[in-house]
């Protein structure tokens, strides 16, 4: 990726599968209601293809982890977004 070797950093927020899926209701839920915009209809199917792709998501991101390493230092990984937004308020 060749624009990964032009970054200061890397930035991965490795959020667990469980906290994915339940902010895809919760936001899937909120379109269906009007409380929230969207770019594409909520339907039954949109949301079925969400869950299938945060599912894919955890074994794609083994392979996406495997090429970060040689990117070494500038990978920052964080387990949620406060650790993520409490970095990037530091460095920038």
């Amino acid at each position: 990726m060749e624009s990964f070797g032009c970054c200061d950093y890397i930035v991965v927020l490795n959020e667990k599968t469980s906290v994915r899926l339940f902010r895809v209701f919760k936001r899937w839920i909120k379109q269906r209601i009007g409380k929230e915009h969207y770019n594409t209809k909520p339907t039954l199917n949109f949301l079925k293809y969400n869950i299938k792709w945060v599912l894919e998501f955890d074994d794609m991101k083994k392979e996406l982890f495997k090429e970060l390493n040689s990117y070494g230092e500038k990978v920052k990984i964080f387990s949620n977004s406060d650790e993520a937004w409490e970095f990037a308020s530091r460095k920038y």
